[in-house]
């Protein structure tokens, strides 16, 4: 009978499908194989006994690139500053970061390397350095004033607070308790009637904080 063998050219014991050779003996002559599963036969360390390895190479033969690896994320740091953008990523069999790329994704600013998170912030610049959601700041302030609909209290301060408005006849017109977490508070003034007020902050043990004269007005 006649049997095909296939000549194994990086003799790792696999042969090319594209080199078959069709012969009476019942044992390959040298050089040949018994099996065609080679992909590449110029490159023993690409057959389908290896381990796939991360090289973008197909090293197992089985059609897939890459297949079977464990995957990994990796964030462009654009800036160069250690801290990478979330929305800008690549998913990679990689164990290290490729150049440009790192592990970390928060970022807040990829644009300039002196914002990311732990950078030391500057006060009263209205950016927020440290990517911490709230800008550093240490004038206490109202904004907009005067105001229409509402008004945001701008307080360097932690923790419990009141915040009370009076008017011009000593009236209290609105208090509130609130846990300041974020330095800002935003009142709303939309039922306020037109003119001046003043407005207090109190701590916990009601000492005074701030004091400051707001104006209400219409468009």
């Amino acid at each position: 009978p006649v049997t095909t063998y296939y000549f194994d050219n990086d003799a790792d014991g696999f042969g090319d499908i594209n080199m078959p050779l069709d012969t009476c003996l019942s044992n390959p002559p040298v050089n040949f194989v018994r099996n065609a599963d080679d992909c590449v036969d110029n490159n023993n360390a690409i057959n389908p006994s290896v381990i796939e390895l991360c090289d973008a190479i197909d090293n197992d033969c089985d059609g897939i690139i890459n297949d079977g690896l464990t995957r990994f994320t990796y964030y462009m740091d654009f800036d160069q500053d250690g801290f990478g953008e979330a929305l800008n990523f690549i998913d990679t069999c990689l164990v290290i970061p490729p150049v440009g790329f790192v592990i970390d994704n928060t970022d807040c600013d990829d644009s300039n390397d002196l914002i990311y998170p732990g950078a030391e912030e500057v006060p009263d610049n209205d950016i927020d350095e440290d990517c911490n959601g709230i800008d550093l700041f240490v004038e206490s302030k109202v904004f907009p004033n005067p105001c229409i609909e509402q008004f945001t209290l701008h307080f360097n301060y932690q923790g419990l607070i009141s915040i009370r408005i009076y008017n011009t006849s000593g009236q209290l017109v609105y208090d509130k308790w609130t846990q300041l977490s974020d330095n800002r508070y935003v009142v709303n003034t939309s039922n306020f009637a037109r003119g001046i007020y003043i407005l207090r902050v109190e701590d916990g043990n009601e000492r005074e904080l701030f004091t400051t004269p707001i104006v209400k007005t219409f468009l």
